[in-house]
């Protein structure tokens, strides 16, 4: 079982890397790889499933994040930069729902 406490704290840092990786890929394409990297290890941190996790906010973006990270990593792969940081940023479907749940959180 895992709590959103390390639920959250084992997501920061991928999270800063996409954010940084897909900010720097707007600039450099070669900075699209590591935000590549960045989307895959959260969608294996996003495989451990929600045993433990009570947020009603981790849970609705649990829910949705991993095809949002797959249109991501869709959009990073065909070069398509704005795409991928416009469905990041999304309201609904990016990565504000997990930025809620974290919050407060070291690193958050």
């Amino acid at each position: 079982m895992t709590t959103i406490e390390q639920r959250c704290g084992d997501l920061v840092r991928p999270v800063l890397e996409l954010m940084g990786a897909a900010v720097s890929a707007g600039f450099d394409a070669s900075a699209a790889q590591p935000a590549l990297r960045a989307v895959q290890r959260l969608r294996d941190i996003l495989a451990e499933g929600t045993d433990g996790i009570a947020s009603a906010a981790y849970l609705q973006w649990h829910a949705t994040a991993d095809d949002m990270l797959a249109s991501v990593a869709r959009e990073l792969e065909n070069g398509d930069v704005p795409a991928a940081r416009a469905i990041l940023s999304d309201p609904r479907l990016g990565l504000q729902q997990l930025s809620i749940a974290c919050a407060g959180m070291p690193g958050w």
